[in-house]
């Protein structure tokens, strides 16, 4: 393809990029970012007494279990080659554009395992209070749990007949934004699968990864731009980047349009997919995986905080 215009690029310190042809912008990149934990409290390495908090404890472990079944379900699925890319033009705009044929969908089941595992997870602290409140030679009720709201006036009849260490631990779990952010998620999602219906759960392309090469320029070994090549260039922009323009695709059965590549120029594009909560659904576009992982150590992090400071 013949290629006639001015390209330019504007590179920032933090890996932001963006390019221009004649003075215009086609195409502009982010740099990466970290993905954030759900929880950012670290589960200490300590083996857990059994004999204390019990049921809760097996509570988890069960949600450990049908974790574990989901990605033995999820790896089968990948396994079986479900996805086909192509490139192909568009014929009414003339853009190149990637898709991804998708000849199966996530096993139902995955759904089935993943709300089992949540439902597990938000009952181990259910069980968890009503065990503080028998400790306190009190009876539950069945308004007895784990309380929804962070709102002390609506939490206490939820925890009444516990000592005051259970009080004040529970409401500062439920007052602590880091601790009732992932709370309240579960809550959420215990709320759906139980309630409502199964949760969504399938593939999405989670994000989009361009490698450019723009023509006839090469980056210096000092960090310039060269135009037509010389002694040590590099392809401009070697590293990869997210366009700014691609978002995360939720796929479905049959031909899936990924991402439009940018004309004039050539992009190496790697698409990552994974298995997430889906488009309209509470956490839509999380890992489902991830999520439940950092939701079973937040549950079995205040089930250890609870067995040494509060029993």
């Amino acid at each position: 393809m013949a290629i006639t215009g001015v390209f330019s690029g504007t590179f920032s310190t933090n890996g932001d990029a963006t390019v221009r042809l004649n003075g215009k912008e086609v195409a502009a990149y982010r740099a990466p970012e970290p993905v954030r934990p759900l929880f950012t409290v670290p589960l200490r390495n300590r083996p857990l007494n059994n004999s204390v908090l019990a049921d809760p404890k097996m509570k988890v472990a069960r949600a450990r279990k049908h974790l574990q079944e989901l990605d033995a379900s999820v790896q089968a699925y990948f396994a079986s080659n479900p996805f086909n890319f192509y490139e192909a033009r568009n014929p009414e705009t003339g853009d190149d554009v990637l898709h991804v044929v998708v000849s199966s969908p996530l096993p139902r089941e995955a759904s089935t395992m993943a709300g089992d595992a949540i439902q597990n997870l938000r009952s181990a602290l259910d069980i968890m209070v009503c065990d503080l409140i028998r400790a306190n030679n009190a009876t539950p009720t069945h308004n007895s749990g784990f309380p929804s709201s962070n709102e002390p006036s609506k939490a206490r009849p939820k925890i009444q007949g516990a000592s005051a260490a259970t009080e004040k631990f529970v409401l500062r779990l439920k007052g602590t934004k880091r601790w009732n952010d992932p709370l309240r998620l579960l809550q959420r999602l215990d709320n759906l699968h139980k309630h409502n219906r199964l949760m969504a759960v399938g593939a999405a392309s989670v994000g989009v990864l361009a490698r450019v090469h723009m023509p006839g320029i090469s980056m210096t070994p000092e960090g310039g731009i060269m135009f037509f090549g010389g002694p040590g260039g590099t392809p401009c922009m070697q590293q990869p980047g997210i366009p700014t323009h691609s978002g995360q695709v939720f796929l479905r059965e049959g031909d899936n349009e990924l991402y439009r590549l940018v004309p004039h120029f050539d992009e190496d594009v790697r698409a990552d997919i994974g298995v997430v909560f889906g488009a309209g659904e509470i956490g839509a576009g999380q890992g489902v995986r991830e999520t439940i992982f950092q939701l079973a150590n937040l549950v079995e992090r205040i089930l250890i905080v609870c067995e040494r400071r509060v029993i």
